[in-house]
């Protein structure tokens, strides 16, 4: 078994091989990215090369040739786009080199070349300079070798500093396991970094360290930062992989069943490779690609948009603040994110400079009175504090945060740690997402400081996440901000 080839683009061999593997699928945008940028290379190459062979009066001289160009252009471009998908142009394979992208695409242009030209002969199209359709390939070539090993060499340094990595717990010491760990640090390009493992004490784990025993699964996943779960057990523990199951998915964590040596298997999960593993794995909530890559794109949109538009805002805000009391005008502070990792907020700062230096006995008579962190008789925030608040102007730097991927515009609140070390396992479900700016108890119950009423809309969002809902909220938060309700 461990001697198989790892093929990076087959399905489970469990499943006929039609599912999507783990890198596969993680590395899709990578590879879309690529797809777009054959064709814009290619646009972009007919439009220089038309210019410089035939000179202003290209678009003429193109009607002449080719009356319907404008049509057959964009066909052929897609139609480039496809051919070079079957030549495996977008596959990602691990072991890659210069040396080898420099090779497939010289390959991928040279079968490019020889299709077009037979096209044209076909098509009688003798007329159209086998010398320009010579530099349009050459140009794309060149731009595709190039675009490919800068996406590579970006990604074997994101991978490098942990950035762009997800963090699984290995649950099980036998040979499953092992095989997992080997596919693991074999097929980096899938970005999962083992933390650790739970079970009894083996000396080949590959390094990691022993966690804790299974049955403590649930205060390990509380302890320590984890995004996915991998259950590496004999089917013959199939009642403590239910009880795992259940404790991963309480506090929101996919789960990984691997099933090696299975035949063809009939399942309502979904079956994916890692390498020449097949991988059985369950979800906690919905992982669509289509939305996560969409939610994404409208978090970048927003915040790009959000932080033009409300330029002059941020920057008179920053110097009314400097001015109150010569005091910094931005606030950071760390947060909680997605599956516990901690991050730094950015706020416009609202309260006096001493504030830190009040926080515990501030802290202690909240606890005292039962309430959360959020206090509209806070005497710690000042007169223009209370009107940042008031407006949710202070919120507004955040824009950066989400930018930089840490927060969402949509999503639960990021809390501090030691309110996150008050959550229960359940409560833990909230960190399964990323935090957002606003969310659905800012709309729904935007002063209700219960935590039990702000956590269960927070799990209504995270059960009914849809672009959607996103939007809804989004509208009805900039109705909440000109009404001037926040406190």
């Amino acid at each position: 078994m461990s001697g198989q080839v790892i093929d990076l683009q087959q399905g489970s061999p469990a499943a006929g091989g039609r599912h999507e593997g783990l890198v596969r699928k993680r590395l899709r945008g990578l590879k879309v990215a690529w797809l777009v940028g054959d064709i814009v290379l290619l646009a972009l190459a007919f439009l220089l090369v038309s210019r410089l062979q035939y000179g202003n009066d290209w678009r003429t001289t193109w009607s002449r040739l080719l009356p319907d160009w404008r049509l057959w252009v964009p066909v052929y471009a897609g139609g480039v786009a496809f051919f070079w998908r079957q030549l495996g142009m977008y596959r990602i394979n691990p072991g890659w080199s210069v040396r080898q992208e420099m090779r497939r695409s010289f390959t991928a242009g040279l079968y490019l070349l020889t299709l077009t030209t037979g096209i044209l002969f076909a098509a009688n199209l003798d007329e159209v300079s086998r010398l320009l359709v010579f530099t349009v390939v050459e140009f794309l070539v060149v731009g595709s070798a190039a675009t490919r090993v800068a996406g590579r060499t970006w990604l074997t340094r994101r991978r490098s500093t942990g950035r762009g990595n997800v963090n699984v717990l290995v649950v099980g010491t036998g040979e499953l396991a092992q095989l997992f760990i080997a596919e693991l640090h074999a097929v980096k390009e899938a970005g999962m970094r083992a933390v650790g493992y739970l079970g009894a004490w083996q000396d080949d784990m590959a390094g990691l360290p022993r966690l804790g025993d299974i049955d403590e699964l649930a205060n390990v996943l509380a302890s320590n930062v984890v995004d996915e779960v991998v259950v590496c057990l004999g089917f013959d523990h199939w009642q403590t992989i239910a009880s795992v199951i259940r404790s991963a998915e309480d506090q929101g964590k996919s789960v990984h069943l691997p099933v090696w040596g299975l035949g063809n298997v009939k399942s309502e999960g979904r079956f994916e490779t890692l390498g020449g593993m097949p991988v059985l794995s369950l979800s906690a909530r919905s992982d669509r690609e289509l939305y996560r890559t969409a939610k994404r794109g409208m978090d970048l949109a927003g915040a790009l948009v959000g932080l033009l538009i409300f330029s002059p805002v941020l920057l008179a805000t920053a110097v009314a603040i400097r001015l109150q009391d010569r005091g910094p005008s931005l606030y950071r502070q760390t947060r909680i994110g997605m599956h516990g990792r901690a991050f730094q907020i950015v706020k416009f700062r609202t309260m006096v400079m001493n504030a830190d230096q009040l926080m515990s006995e501030h802290m202690a008579e909240l606890h005292r009175r039962g309430e959360a962190f959020k206090d509209e008789e806070d005497p710690r925030i000042t007169r223009l504090g209370r009107f940042l608040r008031k407006t949710s102007i202070d919120e507004f730097p955040q824009f950066w945060n989400v930018l930089k991927g840490d927060m969402s515009l949509v999503g639960p609140r990021p809390m501090v740690q030691s309110e996150v070390d008050h959550f229960t396992h359940t409560h833990r479900r909230r960190l399964s997402v990323k935090p957002g700016i606003t969310g659905l108890w800012q709309v729904e119950a935007r002063n209700e400081t219960d935590f039990e009423s702000r956590f269960a809309q927070d799990l209504r969002y995270i059960d009914e996440f849809s672009l959607g809902l996103d939007l809804r909220i989004l509208g009805r938060t900039a109705g909440a901000v000109l009404r001037m309700t926040g406190k």
